[in-house]
């Protein structure tokens, strides 16, 4: 059995550690993290070989750590701050409950009133007054039937209203289309 002998000789910045054997003396190259390196076919160590990157433990070396900040997007700006949903509906609903003026524009509903009544006769005219109560009686009945669907929504367990919570709400209520 041969007997070994090591022991580690420091040349410069390079740990060396040699081996005697019986055979001879070998040359083994120790990097700082302790692991050996062979070096290549030609006997040149990696660390020395130009192609290969130095291994160190400096901070330049490091990568630059990328900036994780929450609410920032890739493009560097900042997200625009949303609500969670429901939130704005239900503050809307207390605003429009508390106000009493009409929710539809009076403009376009002016022009569908005319329009409506130009199919039936040609010579009818309209005053502010009638607009108005047309109007009014208009807004009430569409906020009614909307009370009544929501309600046979939330009867079949959601939230949304449907078609067909429109539909049978007019059914039950007896509203019907001429």
């Amino acid at each position: 059995m041969a007997r070994t002998k090591h022991f580690s000789v420091r040349s410069g910045k390079k740990a060396v550690s040699r081996t005697k054997a019986r055979g001879g003396e070998s040359s083994v190259l120790v990097q700082p993290d302790g692991s050996d390196n062979q070096g290549d076919l030609n006997g040149t160590p990696m660390s020395q070989n130009p192609n290969t990157p130095k291994n160190t433990a400096r901070k330049s070396a490091r990568a630059p750590p990328t900036p994780s900040l929450k609410g920032i997007s890739d493009s560097g700006k900042r997200k625009k701050h949303r609500y969670r949903p429901g939130t704005v509906a239900l503050r809307e609903i207390r605003k429009f409950q508390k106000t009493t003026h009409l929710l539809i524009p009076a403009a376009p509903f002016s022009r569908l009133a005319r329009e409506v009544t130009e199919l039936f006769n040609k010579d009818m005219r309209w005053t502010p007054a009638g607009l108005l109560a047309l109007h009014e009686a208009a807004e009430y009945y569409l906020v009614d039937l909307f009370e009544d669907a929501n309600l046979c929504a939330i009867h079949a367990k959601r939230v949304t209203v449907r078609d067909k919570d429109i539909q049978l709400a007019r059914r039950i209520s007896g509203r019907r289309m001429w």
